[in-house]
This record gives C-alpha cells, sequence and structure tokens, in this order.
C-alpha cells in the first residue's frame, strides 16, 4: 500500500457510538460526526460514503451490546470504504482483543483507520504500534473507570444512600440547583400503598385477592403493566429490607439506610412469616378442587393424601405415596372443618389478644435475639468503614454470623406464623366458617398439620376422633 497522505481520495465511514453526559443528554454522536464531517470536508478527495451510530457501549463492561458495530465489518467486507473514521480510539473499542479482530479486518481488506484528526496505515510498523498502544491505554482507563464505579456504589451502599432506580413508595428530592440527591422519603401517594401491602399479607389475606383489589381500583404498578398487579410483585415488595429501612447490596442487608424506616419492624416480622410460605407454594389454591387434597397427610408413612374416585362415584381421599389410608372425604372434610372450628374456640383468647401470653414472650426473646446478631454484624461492619479492624476479620465474622441470622429469622418467622389467624377478627372460628374454601384452605393450611389414620375396623360411616389429628404449627 502507497504512503498515506491527505491528498489521496478516500471513502469514509464514520462510526460514533453514543455516550451519556453527566446530565443523561446523548448530544455526543451529532458531536462526534460533526468533527469527522469536518475533517473530510477539509481533506481533498474525501467522500462520506457510510455513517453508522451506535447506542450501545465499546467497554468490555458495559451491559448493552452494541448492535450496529457488525455493519461496519459488513461494510468494510463489501469493499464499500477506503477508511474508518472514529471520533478517537475507544470509540472503535476499548478492549484490546477487539482492537486485534479490527486490525486483522482492516489489513485484510485494505482499509485505513482514523481517529484524533490523523490517519493511520495498520500495515506500517510504527503505526501499528502507535495504535497498538492507544487501545492498550484505552483498554486500561475502561478497567480504572469500571472499577471507580464499583468502588462507588460500594461506598454509597456502605454509608446506606439509595443507588439505581427509585424505590417503589419513596420519591427522591434534588437539590435543584446542582442535582445532587437530598433524600430519599416517602412517597405521599405509593407510600400508603406499600404499607396496606404489609398489612394485608400480615392478615392472611391472599394474594389472588390483594392483587384482585388494587387492579379493580386502578392502582398503579410499580412499573407500568396493562395487566395490573401480579402476587410476585406483591412478594418483591413485601420481602424488601429496605421497607424498614435497611440497605441492600449485592442481595445482602449490610446496614441501616439513611431513609427512615415505612414499615414497623413487627408488622415486617409478621409478614415475613406469611411471605415465606406463600412463596414456598407449590401452586395457587385456587386451582384446588377437593378442601383436604394436599393438606391431608397420612398417620402412617407421612405421605401427602389426594382425592380419588372409586368406581366413578364415591370420592375419597388416600394416601398418594402406598395407600397406607383411605377416608371417605365427605366425611373427612366434615370432621376437620368442626375440628378446625373447636380449635379456634380454644385458642380464641390467644389470636384476639394478639398472643400475648408465654408464647408472645417467646417471641419478643427470639428478636432479640436476632437484633443483637444483627448489631453485632453492623458493629463490625462500622468497625471495619473506620479502619479499626482488617477486612479478614469482618469477612471472618460476617461468616461466622450469617448463619446464625438466617437461622434466627426463620425460628421467627415460625413462631409469628399463627398471626395469620389474627386477620380473623375477634371470632376467628365464626369468621372462619363464613370464608369460601379457598381461603378456608389458605388460614387451615397456615395454621395446623391434619393427620390421619386408617379406621379401626371397616364399614364405618363416622370418623373416629383418635384417628384424626389435627396439630397447631405453633
Amino acid at each position: 500500500m502507497p504512503p498515506v497522505t491527505s491528498k489521496q481520495p478516500l471513502r469514509c465511514l464514520l462510526y460514533a457510538r453514543v455516550s451519556r453526559d453527566l446530565r443523561g443528554q446523548m448530544e455526543s454522536p451529532k458531536q462526534q460526526l460533526d468533527s469527522l464531517r469536518e475533517w473530510v470536508a477539509r481533506e481533498q478527495g474525501w467522500t462520506v460514503v457510510l455513517e453508522i451510530v451506535e447506542e450501545g457501549s465499546a467497554s468490555a463492561y458495559a451491559r448493552k451490546a452494541r448492535d450496529r458495530w457488525p455493519e461496519v465489518a459488513v461494510a468494510i467486507k463489501a469493499g464499500r470504504a477506503d477508511a474508518l473514521l472514529l471520533w478517537e480510539a475507544s470509540r472503535g473499542t476499548r478492549e484490546l482483543s477487539g482492537f486485534t479482530e479490527l486490525k486483522s479486518l482492516l489489513l485484510e481488506h485494505g482499509v485505513l483507520l482514523g481517529y484524533g484528526g490523523k490517519l493511520y496505515d495498520l500495515a506500517d510498523e510504527s503505526d501499528a504500534f502507535r495504535t497498538g498502544l492507544d487501545y492498550l491505554l484505552a483498554e486500561s482507563e475502561s478497567a480504572k473507570t469500571s472499577a471507580r464505579v464499583r468502588r462507588a456504589m460500594a461506598a454509597r451502599a456502605q454509608e446506606g444512600r439509595p443507588h439505581g432506580k427509585n424505590l417503589y413508595g419513596f420519591r427522591r428530592e434534588y437539590d435543584p440547583a446542582t442535582g445532587r440527591l437530598l433524600a430519599q422519603v416517602p412517597d405521599e401517594v405509593t407510600g400508603p400503598i406499600v404499607l396496606r401491602l404489609f398489612e394485608e399479607v400480615a392478615a392472611g389475606h391472599s394474594m389472588y385477592r390483594i392483587c384482585q383489589r388494587l387492579t379493580e381500583e386502578g392502582i398503579a404498578t410499580p412499573r407500568p403493566s396493562a395487566r395490573g398487579w401480579f402476587s410476585t410483585t406483591v412478594l418483591q415488595i413485601v420481602r424488601n429490607p429496605a421497607y424498614i429501612g435497611k440497605r441492600v447490596f449485592r442481595g445482602e442487608v449490610i446496614g441501616d439506610a439513611s431513609w427512615a424506616p415505612l414499615v414497623p419492624q413487627e408488622l415486617w416480622d409478621r409478614c415475613q412469616a406469611v411471605a415465606t410460605a406463600e412463596n414456598r407454594r407449590r401452586k395457587p389454591d385456587a386451582r384446588f378442587s377437593h378442601f383436604l387434597s394436599g393438606i391431608a397427610r397420612c398417620g402412617v408413612c407421612g405421605g401427602p393424601m389426594y382425592a380419588l374416585c372409586n368406581r366413578g362415584r364415591y370420592w375419597s381421599y388416600a394416601c398418594h405415596w402406598k395407600h397406607c389410608v383411605t377416608r371417605s372425604e365427605r366425611l373427612l372434610d366434615e370432621y376437620v372443618r368442626r375440628a378446625f372450628v373447636a380449635l379456634l374456640d380454644e385458642y380464641r383468647d390467644e389470636l384476639v389478644a394478639g398472643r400475648e401470653t408465654a408464647i408472645s414472650s417467646a417471641v419478643e426473646a427470639q428478636r432479640r435475639q436476632l437484633d443483637g446478631l444483627r448489631q453485632r454484624l453492623d458493629d463490625v461492619a462500622a468497625a471495619y468503614a473506620a479502619d479499626q479492624v482488617k477486612l479478614a476479620t469482618l469477612l471472618a465474622v460476617e461468616r461466622d454470623v450469617r448463619p446464625m441470622i438466617e437461622k434466627a429469622e426463620g425460628d421467627l418467622r415460625a413462631l409469628l406464623v399463627p398471626g395469620v389467624l389474627r386477620g380473623l377478627g375477634p371470632d376467628p372460628a365464626a369468621a372462619w366458617q363464613t370464608l369460601d374454601d379457598e381461603d378456608a384452605r389458605r388460614y387451615l393450611k397456615a395454621a395446623v398439620e391434619v393427620i390421619v389414620l386408617p379406621a379401626t375396623r371397616r364399614g364405618l360411616r363416622y370418623i373416629e376422633p383418635e384417628c384424626v389429628e389435627l396439630r397447631p404449627t405453633w
């Protein structure tokens, strides 16, 4: 190839890549193209044959792909251009491996590379060295930028400051002069909706009914959706520790947030018991056809009992694993309903009073233990932030304490599960009998285990009390 001169005719392919400025405005592609067009206009015989604007990033750490970059390779392979012009070297790629591929492509098709107002022939040893050095520096700067961003995110998280999209139920206040974030505060419109979700879930309302009411009332979802609310959306909200003033970083609670809690701790704890149980359900109760199907368990082998039809006429519940037990569906349903009503009557005072009994004392003791473990982890994290302990110490403490916190949270949820029943009001037994089968099943499933044994003799037309046990889960 002859030496590169500014006077030889060249068909130029201009490539510009979007780069947001600090205000989020995307003006850089226009500026890049204007600069490249002025360069072409100054050179005798140069013409623009194609312009490509890219919205993806050239960084190795970018999340959005460069959809239009392959068009550059297609145009070069088709022989449509003599030179690829960029505003600066990093507009093409910030990876040295990417530059190696680009260099091979340009050399194979005899295409020049231009950026920064200078044209390079990659077949020339000095030009190849200079461009290779530029791309090596671009890759290094990209890595430094990514590291700075990660450190800044970690620092903001450690300080409890918000990051990313605005949290549903809150709004953000900014300095009108500088645009700097000042505070994250409860939103007057969506804040009460979040609190309502926590209260309804803790009270034991079904996810289906909660979503149905929100959709019917025209309440906007966190993300615009023409289909309304879904149970997954509700669960994501009520299981997010940010609503009790905790900062979450990479899926872990790392300390207190800079914003005030929107939800009281006691309501959060009660809600987690219900939300965890709801999340573990294999399928919605709305699909059930038989009242005790999947709830009753065989008292011999422990397997689940499901309904089956005998001779096409008579429905029964049978052990799903070994057929150890088979009982009449009608008789078992009637007996369990009566027994559960009697159980609700027996514990009525505790349920109505909010369980201010020895069990309530156990809840408070468990909560104090959990608070102590969380505080222990927070203290070590604060000491690390103040350079009082080493990172190895922080990691060691977190490795030891985190499993203890998870166990304590599980123990607390187990104690709080009966809180579902408190949603039945001052007369739980009477209220439960007025529910439809879907909601009645859900309360029954949350409160007791139904254990069924074989009848003592064949042909009985009633259920023997000693053959069916309702074991409270609390």
